[in-house]
């Protein structure tokens, strides 16, 4: 048994360019919730605005005071530390974006399903009729430190308050609940 095998070579055949372009998947921009925050915040120390601290404690007591521009800056950074919207850290999120009628407000969700991530969900709320008009950023954090899990939940309510609450939970399920709640009036 013969087999042969011929091949032709065609004159004048181009090869095809193949134009290599590298694709960047990570296009959408995520509300600069972070800026919003902190352009607040400057505000209100530009503006010497009294802020008054609340810090209810484990046992459920409230203890009042004025807060210093200090404190007030290192509460406001412990925020403004929980910033997804960047790569690398901006691709583990998705983003949903729905209109609640009640509030009339359109939601901003980003949310991970990324287990080793601190940052398990943000929510972004704004004025349905005017999305420029921020109302409110709730962001909650669940990590563990020693043998405890802390879940951190944190909500900024432009124009009136931003509140930290932490609960801490040991490996028994015994928990501590602490908040801090800085409220101002323009």
């Amino acid at each position: 048994m013969l087999v042969a095998v011929f091949g032709c070579k065609e004159k004048n055949k181009q090869t095809p360019v193949v134009a290599t372009q590298q694709v960047n998947t990570d296009t959408l921009p995520f509300y600069p919730y972070i800026s919003a925050i902190k352009n607040e915040a400057d505000s209100l120390e530009k503006n010497k605005t009294k802020l008054m601290q609340t810090f209810t404690n484990e046992t459920g007591k409230e203890i009042i005071s004025i807060i210093n521009n200090n404190d007030f800056k290192s509460i406001v950074n412990k925020i403004t530390e929980q910033n997804i919207t960047q790569p690398p850290l901006k691709s583990f999120y998705n983003e949903q974006v729905f209109t609640d009628l009640t509030t009339k407000s359109t939601i901003l969700n980003y949310t991970t399903q990324k287990d080793s991530l601190p940052v398990k969900n943000i929510s972004v709320m704004l004025d349905a009729k005017n999305t420029n008009v921020i109302k409110r950023i709730d962001i909650k954090t669940i990590f563990t430190s020693a043998d405890s899990t802390i879940t951190e939940n944190y909500a900024w309510v432009f124009g009136k308050e931003f509140y930290i609450i932490r609960y801490a939970e040991d490996p028994t399920g015994k928990g501590v609940s602490t908040k801090i709640n800085i409220s101002w009036k323009k």
